[in-house]
């Protein structure tokens, strides 16, 4: 019974909803195949993107917006990354004060409810982490794909595709050892993703992000000020924006450890 309670209290935490609140994804792209030297061109541009080393931390304020089964809900919060595996989001009051917090250094994690002193923690290979975060997705992926990024795996193209309806996009196919199959699409004139889908083994699309408004404050890396989250498991769709990025923060690895006070109620789980 934990798991549904749980799962209802945290539908606004971006890093669950991300992956798993979502319904049919966007409209596929209609593509065809490039000549070779268009696919060559396009491989030295995308092994450009891939150079740029913009894995620093990401400490942001952001707003929420999740639209499911015709409802709109909307909420204010903090997220902070430290990379690779370091996650932090806390939902706020207007006051700023945290109303829920969750951690993860992406071995465990801890979610935590302010407003009912309640906790839960645990590994994130557990039934319950799993619940919101599909197993095979790790936290070393989510951090790079808030940013508009690739994680530092070893990305193996195996096709390039041209976009029918749109000259500057390219699309890179790619598949993982276990089974994922991520269809990459690179704006090859801007230099940026604009979109990112993620299909499993039977070609259900398991997540499919589309990304706007690029920060061009960081030439070398501009990151998107909006994510358009979609997918498989429920339907809705989840909306990211940034509203503020504090570029050049350092966060410290003691942010994403919580000292519950001694009358919270902490449930731990496996």
């Amino acid at each position: 019974m934990i798991g549904h309670h749980w799962t209802r209290r945290f539908v606004l935490v971006p890093l669950v909803c991300c992956l798993v609140l979502a319904g049919c994804a966007g409209r596929l792209p209609r593509t065809y195949h490039l000549a070779v030297s268009e696919r060559e061109e396009a491989l030295t541009l995308f092994d450009r993107f891939m150079q740029n080393r913009c894995n620093g931390a990401l400490d942001a304020d952001v707003t929420l917006e999740m639209r499911l089964l015709g409802k709109t809900e909307t909420a204010p919060g903090m997220l902070q990354a430290l990379p690779p595996s370091h996650l932090r989001y806390a939902v706020v009051d207007p006051l700023g004060r945290s109303l829920a917090i969750v951690v993860t250094d992406g071995s465990t994690f801890t979610m935590v409810d302010n407003r009912n002193a309640e906790a839960v923690t645990g590994p994130v290979d557990s039934s319950f982490w799993n619940e919101f975060v599909p197993a095979g997705i790790f936290v070393e992926d989510i951090i790079p794909w808030l940013r508009g990024r690739l994680s530092d795996q070893d990305i193996r193209i195996a096709d390039v595709h041209g976009d029918r309806d749109d000259p500057a996009l390219i699309w890179l196919l790619s598949s993982t050892n276990d089974g994922l199959r991520h269809e990459i699409g690179f704006d090859h004139v801007e230099g940026v993703l604009r979109r990112h889908i993620l299909k499993n083994n039977d070609n259900s699309v398991v997540l499919d992000v589309r990304y706007s408004r690029h920060d061009e404050e960081d030439g070398q890396c501009p990151a998107p000020r909006e994510l358009v989250v979609e997918g498989k498991s429920i339907t809705g769709t989840l909306t990211i924006r940034f509203d503020r990025i504090f570029h050049n923060s350092t966060l410290s690895p003691g942010i994403f450890q919580l000292d519950l006070p001694d009358h919270y109620t902490v449930t731990e789980v496996e």
